[in-house]
């Protein structure tokens, strides 16, 4: 899976819960909820298997 398509996977399913998203020098960074936290990094973890 390319990065692309793990930020639109994340964007697609979580949408709702992140509150900022920024682009810089070809990374993506997303500003969540810390009560969505534990949520989203397991499907990072389970699904898009970063570690």
């Amino acid at each position: 899976m390319t990065t692309e398509e793990a930020v639109a996977s994340l964007e697609k399913l979580f949408g709702e819960k992140i509150q900022n998203k920024t682009e810089f020098r070809g990374e993506t960074s997303f500003t969540i909820a810390a009560g969505d936290l534990h949520e989203i990094a397991k499907f990072c973890r389970d699904e898009l298997s970063f570690d």
